[in-house]
């Protein structure tokens, strides 16, 4: 009679070790799931928007980085906002710039030109046989002057008329703004169009409808009325691919 307490007490001992066991396995870190950058992580782990790994956006942008990941998004989610909208609004922004620069170029060679033909003209209008340098007469200096300005104020107004680098410029600068413009009001949820939602999950398929549809707008319009073969017959290569960052359209 004394061996049947005993055994009793082993075979509780053995079931509170199989509870025991079934607790720690149940407990266990889940297996590691894949984030959108290829790397493993526990799916505890919050997926980022890293900015060490996009080195070239703009300091205007690379703000944007700490405001994406403040939302609480899936990581799908997250990942069209940092590896697509993002992107997207950096290249318009960079090309803006650059037409900016190839557009005023241009115009300050046609301006200053024409005001430095003007003056050149009126010192021309007596006559000078004065030695100047190179051995030539201040009347061939200054008709040599005005010969060469000419042609650089024409070369001038004909590359930005056939180019066309005011219209390029204004048309990425007015997409990139309607971009981040509506990257705000989903941040923000604010305006009329997301005003409505309460959360950034709820609002999230609205503004990739509306994102995508103005980057399709943006294409569609570069390539019928900014990239006609009429416009780009005499410019070889685009010549502003190198600082937008994907090159044209």
């Amino acid at each position: 009679m004394t061996g049947y307490p005993r055994a009793q007490e082993v075979q509780e001992v053995q079931e509170v070790a199989i509870v025991s066991n079934s607790t720690r396995t149940h407990d266990a870190p889940p297996a590691a799931a894949v984030q959108p950058d290829g790397h493993l992580a526990l799916p505890s782990a919050p997926v980022i928007c890293d900015p060490g790994g996009k080195p070239g956006l703009s300091s205007r942008n690379r703000a944007l980085i700490t405001q994406i990941n403040l939302l609480e998004l899936e990581p799908l989610q997250i990942a069209y906002l940092c590896d697509r909208w993002l992107p997207e609004l950096d290249y318009l922004g960079k090309r803006a710039r650059a037409e900016q620069r190839w557009h005023q170029g241009f115009r300050w060679v046609v301006v200053l030109g024409g005001v430095a033909i003007t003056a050149l003209t009126s010192l021309n209008l007596t006559q000078n046989a004065s030695p100047g340098p190179l051995g030539f007469t201040i009347d061939e200096v200054l008709s040599g002057a005005i010969f060469v300005l000419g042609l650089l104020v024409a070369a001038g107004g004909a590359l930005e008329g056939s180019f066309g680098w005011g219209d390029r410029w204004r048309h990425f600068r007015s997409r990139s703004e309607l971009l981040r413009g509506e990257g705000w009001a989903f941040l923000e949820l604010t305006g009329s169009t997301y005003r409505n939602f309460t959360t950034h999950g709820e609002a999230f398929r609205t503004f990739v409808s509306r994102a995508e549809r103005a980057i399709q707008e943006e294409a569609t319009e570069y390539v019928s009325e900014l990239a006609r073969p009429d416009s780009d017959s005499s410019g070889g290569s685009y010549p502003c691919d190198g600082d937008g960052g994907e090159g044209g359209r």
